[in-house]
């Protein structure tokens, strides 16, 4: 029997930079980025990332709050992420 899902070096993990949903109330202004990483422990050894980036509300600086393996789930992170943070009561 196959693996359905066999993670490797070489696909790039989803990452969070927030601990909980609430946090993204702390931003707006998302962005997706491309951004090329270079992972010299793998093959290949440069791999492109996507970031969701954010500007902070309270001070004036540009954070990546999410990275994911490509473009479509960056956008749709980045769309849910600014439907949240518009409805997340600070």
């Amino acid at each position: 029997m196959a693996d359905f899902f066999r993670n490797t070096d070489t696909v790039s993990p989803v990452l969070f930079y927030f601990e909980k949903v609430a946090t993204l109330g702390l931003f707006e202004a998302f962005t997706v980025e491309e951004m090329p990483v270079a992972r010299p422990h793998q093959i290949p050894a440069n791999v492109t990332i996507w970031a969701v980036c954010a500007k902070n509300r309270f001070v004036n600086q540009r954070e990546m709050i999410a990275e994911f393996p490509n473009q479509l789930y960056a956008e749709i992170f980045r769309d849910m992420a600014e439907i949240t943070a518009a409805h997340v009561p600070l």
